[in-house]
């Protein structure tokens, strides 16, 4: 199950003015006024964040909970702002158990919570035409909402990059729904590419396919 709400701690603020170290998530990484911490992690309402200090590592049983709540979490998010839900469905507790046997599935943890989630494929016929390029196929990609604003996001996705070159892939690709402009922007901020669209004869959403060079 899902560890719960990380709790605010008032003592622990750090001063109005604090600046961090270098990262790649595009922020200015200084705390305005309007700051608030939560369980270790400095984020702010007026745009500033600060990236999570995370471990990614292979997923177990015991954390298939964890990430079927996360996809909830999402889902509700994104049906509370009228946006297309992600392209391939619902998450069942028997597939992520599944997956994770597999090995498919990576956690982010923080302070030994799980806070994000990623499942990575070498193929990913479902989506994609199947060709001679070795890549990494990155089929969901979540992160807990509360940390929405520490570039976890991002951290995950270059964490994928390190990894497709462990693995010797040349390209990491992923799909976005078609109608979210914003989730698109932001897969092209991270240098991703688009190189097609699918369509899907099952009960899912066009998507638009996109693709990073490692080279």
């Amino acid at each position: 199950m899902s560890s719960g709400p990380l709790h605010e701690t008032a003592s622990s603020l750090p001063p109005p003015e604090v600046t961090v170290p270098e990262c790649n998530c595009n922020s200015s990484h200084i705390f305005a006024d309007r700051h608030r911490y939560s369980g270790g992690l400095f984020s702010s309402r007026g745009g500033y964040c600060v990236c999570m200090a995370v471990t990614v590592e292979r997923a177990v049983l015991e954390q298939a909970e964890d990430i079927v709540q996360m996809h909830w979490d999402a889902e509700d998010w994104i049906l509370a702002r009228e946006l297309d839900a992600p392209a391939r469905g619902e998450v069942s507790l028997a597939d992520v158990r599944e997956q994770i046997e597999f090995g498919e599935w990576r956690v982010a943890l923080f302070a030994g919570i799980v806070v994000g989630a990623l499942r990575v494929l070498r193929s990913d016929p479902d989506v994609w035409i199947e060709d001679d390029i070795p890549a990494a196929y990155v089929a969901r990609v979540m992160t807990d909402r509360r940390h929405a604003s520490a570039g976890l996001g991002a951290q995950l996705l270059r964490w994928v990059d390190e990894h497709a070159r462990s693995e010797d892939a040349s390209v990491v690709r992923l799909e976005c729904v078609e109608t979210n402009a914003r989730l698109r922007d932001y897969y092209e901020e991270q240098g991703f590419f688009l190189v097609g669209r699918r369509d899907f004869d099952v009960e899912w959403p066009s998507v638009v396919l996109m693709e990073k060079s490692l080279r």
